[in-house]
């Protein structure tokens, strides 16, 4: 298998005293600017270019299929009414220590990311790499795809790695700094996948691109679509909740890295994502501004602990479902929707 290149990743150094994050506005992908006056974030486009001009500079779509026609498929169709365009990306930083403290290499992720062969939904991807760009590409064959390459320093959570000297828990922080602007970048490409919507759906689902690892094992797999979750809330975002919203103080969540949901998986309409994933920069943004940082998880939790002052009312809300025991408390909610497709199909 061939091996992967590292990409190296761009450090932006200070100018002056002060440097300004500047993170996605309504089409995802923004640039750091500087200014010596006082330290603020704030949400700017640049150039006087409009913001889907931006992204267009620094975007490039490799491959795209023809949008998704529900006539062309042999699924149930009661399922299709509520079609689901499914984002994910893959961004190459060499080895990854996970969450869970296990070390992924590139190459596990090249054999993970082929369970999306037997993924019926649209998918829209963004990779970092041409090489696994090119791979994805192959194994989608003819499913309804739009794989996007954008280069890794074009991302602001990664251009952030270079201020973490100004954070005070850098120095735990730097060991998984990468591992947690991957996090991080998911809420980006969400945001701007939803904006774009290439293939006209009302639902998006995130789907990290290692979730169905269980599928490659070398086991025979059938092909599935991913659906709404039973009882589903259209005003709600749907995650899988693997512990409970007990009120914490930001800086407990991030030094203890705590979880309410698991972010491998979520599920939501087209407008109410697009708030959420704004309302998830605006977040990082002011948790960055009091020192704090961490992954997607920790900062998900910050934004909806009963005690924090960042749970406004601009949020969407979050339907948590509990992990089934049995199950992996953090692929249950995905596990549990393959299954519901299986089962319907082989009843029709």
């Amino acid at each position: 298998m061939e091996r992967i290149t590292r990409q190296r990743i761009v450090r932006i150094t200070r100018k002056n005293r002060f440097m300004y994050l500047i993170t996605f506005t309504l089409c995802g992908f923004v640039c750091y600017i500087s200014n010596s006056s006082h330290h603020a974030w704030t949400l700017l486009s640049t150039n006087q270019k409009t913001l889907p001009e931006l992204l267009a500079m620094k975007r490039t779509i490799i491959s795209q299929k023809q949008p998704f026609n529900f006539s062309n498929c042999t699924e149930p169709l009661h399922i299709h009414h509520k079609a689901i365009t499914v984002v994910t990306a893959y961004w190459n930083i060499g080895g990854v220590t996970t969450a869970n403290g296990d070390l992924k290499t590139n190459n596990d992720y090249e054999i993970y990311m082929a369970s999306f062969q037997f993924i019926l939904n649209p998918v829209v991807a963004y990779f970092d790499d041409s090489y696994m760009a090119n791979r994805f590409r192959l194994l989608r064959g003819n499913l309804a795809t739009e794989i996007n390459l954008i280069k890794q320093n074009d991302i602001p959570s990664f251009s952030a790695i270079g201020q973490l000297n100004d954070v005070v828990i850098a120095q735990r922080m730097a060991a998984r700094g990468k591992y947690i602007a991957v996090t991080h970048a998911k809420y980006s490409a969400m945001w701007e996948a939803a904006l774009r919507n290439p293939f006209i759906t009302k639902y998006f689902a995130w789907l990290d691109i290692s979730y169905f690892k269980d599928m490659t094992s070398g086991q025979a797999v059938q092909p599935f679509q991913l659906s709404l979750p039973p009882g589903f809330m259209e005003d709600k975002i749907a995650f899988n909740a693997a512990g409970h919203n007990t009120p914490r103080r930001r800086e407990e969540i991030f030094e203890a890295e705590l979880i309410w949901v698991t972010a491998g998986l979520f599920i939501g309409a087209q407008n109410k994502l697009i708030t959420f994933c704004r309302r998830y920069h605006e977040t990082l943004e002011q948790l960055l501004k009091e020192g704090l940082y961490g992954a997607d998880e920790q900062v998900l939790y910050a934004m909806y602990s009963d005690k924090s002052s960042l749970n406004t009312s601009g949020s969407v809300a979050i339907q948590e479902y509990r992990a089934d025991p049995r199950l992996d408390e953090r692929t249950s909610l995905g596990v549990i929707l393959r299954d519901i497709f299986y089962r319907i199909s082989k009843k029709n």
